[in-house]
């Protein structure tokens, strides 16, 4: 029995360690719920700021703005704020679109853009005549005009020509006609010329030297062209170059042509010859129309 009462006892009466590892149990757990609350306000504070601050602070007028530094102050101290009320609806406002105009930023003003049209200048214009053209230090020479009495004559005489030869592709002629100039005096007219027979008509080309009894004479090239079975064409000599009385000659010798077939490669030609010179080969449009063209 004495035990039984023994324990009873110590039962009733708890030990002071006891005691103390209880009170220190549920001073901790105050402490946690404080904890847990004070960081439940913070969150919340947090939350206000980014969702509902900025919401408030828009629509707050002059001089009643909420500061962050308010709202955090007088919540962790326990104290509300009654400037941080909930009147401003910042959940609201942060989900509803503003119709209220933004207030103009110095960096976003524009500046309207200055007029384009150029003000009237003051500054008389310049009157200065644009500078002359200096006249040439020499004067070109003065185009020699034809001469006023050409070389005028007559000529008769025989061509030959010959097949493959090969000293043209087609056919080689040969002509030597005596020319009788209206003057008295007398010249011999020599061509070496190539020809070519294509369809009905007849292509030459090659040079000729006219040599007249005084020791002057002309030299140059031609072209020429009819048609098969003619009676003749007239055609032009180009001078090229000159000798004697006639250096430097330049210019054209016009002649008519009167053909005759004699036999198979040789024909007989007579007509007259008129040439046209002057020292820089000016004289004038030929009335022979140009083969080539």
């Amino acid at each position: 029995m004495s035990n039984l009462r023994d324990h009873l006892e110590q039962t009733a009466e708890p030990d002071d360690d006891q005691l103390d590892l209880s009170a220190l149990h549920e001073r901790a757990v105050v402490r946690r719920r404080h904890l847990a609350r004070r960081r439940a306000g913070l969150a919340v504070v947090v939350a206000l700021l980014v969702v509902g601050g900025m919401g408030a602070l828009t629509r707050s007028a002059p001089g009643e703005r909420i500061t962050a530094s308010d709202q955090a102050r007088a919540t962790v101290e326990g104290e509300p704020d009654p400037s941080a009320s909930t009147t401003s609806e910042p959940t609201t406002a942060s989900s509803e679109p503003t119709t209220s105009a933004p207030e103009p930023s110095a960096s976003t003003t524009t500046t309207p853009p200055a007029s384009t049209t150029a003000a009237p200048s003051t500054t008389a214009p310049d009157v200065t005549p644009p500078p002359t053209t200096s006249p040439p230090t020499s004067t070109p020479p003065a185009t020699v005009p034809p001469t006023a009495a050409p070389l005028r004559g007559t000529y008769s005489g025989t061509e030959t020509y010959r097949l493959g030869t090969g000293e043209c592709p087609d056919i080689t002629h040969d002509l030597t006609v005596d020319v009788a100039l209206d003057d008295g005096r007398s010249a011999r007219l020599h061509e070496d010329y190539c020809g070519t027979h294509r369809g009905d008509r007849w292509y030459g080309e090659g040079t000729f030297s006219l040599d007249v009894d005084d020791g002057s004479g002309l030299s140059g090239t031609f072209v020429n062209s009819a048609p098969v079975g003619t009676s003749g064409v007239p055609y032009s000599l180009d001078v090229t170059d000159g000798r004697g009385a006639l250096d430097r000659a330049r210019g054209r010798c016009d002649l008519t042509v009167d053909l005759r077939v004699e036999a198979f490669g040789r024909q007989h030609h007579e007509g007259t010859i008129t040439c046209w010179l002057t020292d820089d080969g000016d004289t004038g449009p030929s009335p022979v129309p140009d083969p080539r063209s």
